[in-house]
């Protein structure tokens, strides 16, 4: 772990980069920190209707929520089934993570998860596995449940298809490379540039180890802010319900290579993997059933 001390007015505060073997040490504190972090958020807004346990239908529902407690309450709630989901399927493939700790309380109080990827490995939340047998099978045995409709997070998967073409295009051409997911600051910690230096960190680091950098965001506003960083725009795609999902990538040091090719061919190439992942899945189950007869 590489940690070093900063100030912003009269508070000191600890940026640490923590390595895959340690990342989400703290996973309350980081659970609640995501919660606390994207409550009120707008973009957020597909949460409601397509993950949480409490309602089952893809109804978005506007206005987000009322400012009743019970409301309130159950947006925590929701939130906090769904971040837990998340994190957990992150852990499985090792992030790096970087952190924000208030020197005073020591609590995290900013965050930025870090994924590496390569042209090799599909994204897990789509179920896809490594370059290796071993990882197909571990992965398709986890997403068995999920694929089966056993548990609300395949509708995360189903609306999260933008982002994932957006990645592969990117990774297709540009090979291994890093993701940058969950850029957040508790509410009483904004404004005070905490996430700017967090990204300046990844940054410096990604220059020094010679890395690709990816993101994709839904704000159009993020996508300016990304630009002072040395963000390229890589292309964009829409998702289920009209959901609309921005990649941009930085190459070290701010170089670019110009651009790739836009969404088409990928999504055609992503009908392919899902009949391969149902295919994979079938024969999984298959395997248990054969096996289970010699017990």
């Amino acid at each position: 772990m590489s940690a070093c001390d900063f100030s912003r007015g009269d508070k000191t505060f600890v940026i640490e980069r923590l390595s895959p073997s340690k990342s989400i040490v703290d996973f309350d504190s980081t659970l609640s920190l995501l919660v606390e972090s994207y409550i009120s958020s707008e973009t957020n807004n597909w949460c409601m209707g397509y993950s949480v346990p409490h309602q089952y239908t893809q109804k978005k529902l506007n206005p987000l929520f009322d400012e009743t407690s019970d409301s309130v309450k159950r947006r925590v709630d929701d939130l906090s089934w769904l971040y837990a989901k998340v994190l957990k399927l992150y852990a499985l493939q090792k992030p790096e993570f970087y952190r924000v700790r208030d020197k005073e309380t020591r609590k995290q109080v900013s965050m930025l998860i870090v994924r590496k990827y390569d042209s090799k490995r599909k994204v897990i939340e789509e179920g896809g596995g490594g370059g290796g047998i071993f990882d197909q099978l571990k992965l398709g045995l986890a997403m068995i449940p999920l694929r089966l409709g056993f548990d609300t997070y395949n509708k995360i998967m189903k609306h999260g298809e933008s982002g994932n073409l957006v990645h592969k295009m990117y990774s297709s051409k540009t090979g291994e490379h890093k993701r940058l997911d969950f850029v957040c600051t508790k509410p009483e910690y904004q404004g005070l540039g905490l996430s700017s230096t967090l990204i300046k960190r990844v940054c410096s680091d990604a220059d020094a180890e010679g890395w690709n950098l990816y993101l994709s965001t839904s704000d159009r506003r993020n996508q300016e802010f990304y630009l002072r960083f040395g963000f390229k725009w890589v292309g964009e795609c829409e998702g289920e319900g009209g959901f609309i999902t921005a990649g941009m990538s930085r190459r070290p040091k701010g170089e670019y290579d110009g651009g790739v090719e836009m969404v088409g061919k990928v999504a055609l190439e992503k009908k392919g993997d899902d009949v391969f992942s149902w295919i994979f899945s079938v024969g999984v189950i298959m395997v248990i059933i054969y096996m289970s007869n010699f017990k």
